[in-house]
């Protein structure tokens, strides 16, 4: 699972595909992109998650 620079919920099919789990992560980001969500984030912008470090994990780190 991953958050995207834009904060979007993304789950690997690597999950489903080699550990044969993760439903109700399937489940969550299937509802999330139905309704054009994206994750709760703090208000006060100092405290949200770095784009940079998030954009590091998707690009290294997720298996998409």
């Amino acid at each position: 699972m991953t958050v995207t620079p834009d904060y979007e919920f993304r789950v690997s099919p690597a999950l489903r595909d080699e550990y044969a789990n993760g439903r109700i992560y399937y489940d969550l980001e299937h509802t999330l992109r139905a309704h054009r969500a994206t994750i709760r984030l703090p208000a006060n912008p100092a405290h949200r998650p770095d784009r940079e470090r998030l954009a590091w994990h998707v690009e290294g780190r997720f298996r998409s």
